[in-house]
Formats: C-alpha cells, structure tokens, sequence
C-alpha cells in the first residue's frame, strides 16, 4: 500500500512538472520588430507584415511580433542596428548604407558607378552573403537576442 502511494505521488509529482515545463515551452514569445519603412511602403506591406505573419503561424503563435515601421520607437535609422545589438529591440531592417565602417567587406555594393546592373549586383551580394557573411559575420546578418523578448499575456 505504501509503495502504491510513493509511486501515485511520484507519477503525480512527474505530470504535474512535465505540464509545468510544457506550459513554459508553449508560452508566446513576443518580438520588437522596428525599421525605417513606412507603414504605406511596398516594403513594409509586401514584405515585413506577411514574413511576421508566416512567423507567427509557422510557429503556432509561440512567436509573436510588435511591428514598429516609421521609427516608432525612436533614434534615426543609423541608430536600428545599435538598437539590435543593445536589446532595444529584437530584429531590425535597415541598410548596409546606414551603419558605414560597420561591414566594410558589403560596402563595396554601395560603391558609386561600380554596379551598372541591378539584378547581376543583387546575385553578386546574394553569393556573398550565403558564401561569406553567414560564416564570418553571422550576427551582421540574423540578429537574435531573446532577453528584450517578452512573454505574451
């Protein structure tokens, strides 16, 4: 008899900490999204709000975004990466342009009358990036910090 309530109590004991750990593991995590796009912009409407939305049902909602465009939260555009990297924020979409001396090896992209073909300049910057970018510099590039995340209501 004893032994059959030390093993209820210790079953019992297990689901209630596996419910606990898997309530824990099913908490939305909510993500501070800022650019400098407008909320009108293509960019904004065709790109940014459909990729948080795919996020969010991908995830089954355990991924959350507050979208801010327009610089909602403050600071220029030069400042969205140091706001990145400060935990300001969670994920940024700015421009190579707007953080000079930061990746020097992309601003030769930017050169002035170095690139005369759009498309052949955006394949050169795309192999770039999968070869080198993502190997050397990976934090340029995906910018993850989970502290300045919150837990969804």
């Amino acid at each position: 008899m004893i032994a059959r309530r030390s093993l209820l109590k210790t079953s019992a004991a297990a689901l209630l900490g596996a419910l606990a750990v898997s309530g824990l593991v099913q908490q939305a995590v909510i993500l501070k999204f800022h650019t400098f796009m407008s909320p009108q912009s293509n960019v904004w409407l065709s790109m940014h709000k459909p990729w948080m939305d795919k996020v969010e049902k991908e995830s089954g909602g355990r991924i959350k975004f507050e979208g801010s465009p327009a610089m909602q939260l403050g600071g220029t555009p030069v400042q969205l990466y140091d706001q990145a990297k400060d935990g300001v924020v969670d994920v940024v979409w700015t421009l190579p342009g707007n953080t000079a001396g930061r990746f020097p090896r992309v601003e030769v992209f930017e050169l002035p009358f170095m690139m005369n073909h759009a498309e052949a300049t955006s394949n050169a910057f795309w192999e770039y990036v999968q070869a080198v970018a993502t190997t050397s510099t990976p934090r340029a590039w995906h910018k993850h910090k989970t502290s300045a995340a919150k837990p969804a209501p």
